[in-house]
């Protein structure tokens, strides 16, 4: 098998807010967002980055998220057991698993991944602990089901990302900040391209046009990470933006 780096979708909403993708602008505009996995084949490892979200839990986000209609709702399009078998793989063919953020939309299959190492920001992971600080719903963030897993039966699964950190040769990772206390960015070598992946951006225009996304939590750890990301990157990659399956054919990048 070639090394690769292929995405999926997993799920979506039709319509949000500019100002959501957007910090303080495009009020007049709608964008649909795209909820996405990304599987990678590097040097004889199989990496996926977040594992897709927790179907019990759509009926609450829902009552969230359709307030301003039908249009705001998660649609679930797929399931990561599926689009394994797709590319002839199971759980157990997974070497490593990289969540970024901690959300029920990246993390709701992570306990079937009982043989793979499980990577999370070391930060993310103090900060979700912090009961000062986590004004989000932790059943959002990390449903229990999960945390059940990580803490009890996956614990010895789990490695605490620094925030500059090495997985491989030519994968390494570096906290981010900027949407979520957990987000990371992902930095691949590969057929002699790096490519950056996060979701610290939700469009190319954030990083192109230093515009911090509206969902953030800090914007000036938006502009450090977009300046970064510039620097360093051939191709950057956001996991929400639908545009992906435009600008790489069938979700392969490489």
């Amino acid at each position: 098998m070639k090394d690769f780096i292929k995405i999926f979708e997993i799920a979506y909403v039709k319509s949000v807010f500019g100002p959501q993708l957007f910090w303080m602008d495009e009020w007049d505009k709608k964008y649909s967002l795209s909820f996405q996995i990304v599987l990678i084949k590097q040097n004889d490892k199989i990496i996926l980055i977040n594992t897709g979200l927790t179907e019990e839990i759509i009926p609450k986000v829902n009552e969230i998220w359709g307030k301003n209609g039908e249009d705001g709702k998660l649609i679930k399009k797929d399931n990561i057991i599926n689009i394994l078998e797709r590319e002839n793989l199971t759980p157990d063919d997974i070497n490593i698993v990289l969540i970024t953020p901690f959300q029920h939309y990246t993390m709701g299959h992570l306990d079937k991944f009982k043989k793979s190492e499980i990577l999370l920001s070391k930060k993310g992971w103090f900060e979700f602990h912090n009961k000062k600080y986590n004004n989000e719903s932790r059943e959002f963030t990390i449903p229990s089901r999960i945390l059940r897993y990580l803490m009890f039966e996956g614990w010895n699964n789990i490695r605490l990302l620094e925030d500059e950190d090495f997985i491989s040769n030519n994968v390494s990772t570096f906290w981010c900040g900027c949407h979520h206390r957990s987000s990371i960015a992902i930095k691949i070598k590969i057929n002699n391209k790096i490519i950056i992946i996060s979701d610290c951006f939700f469009k190319l225009k954030n990083v192109e046009e230093n515009l911090p996304i509206g969902l953030s939590e800090n914007v000036y750890e938006c502009f450090d990470a977009y300046k970064r990301i510039k620097e360093e990157t051939d191709i950057f990659i956001s996991l929400y933006d639908p545009d992906n399956f435009i600008r790489f054919k069938n979700g392969i990048v490489l």
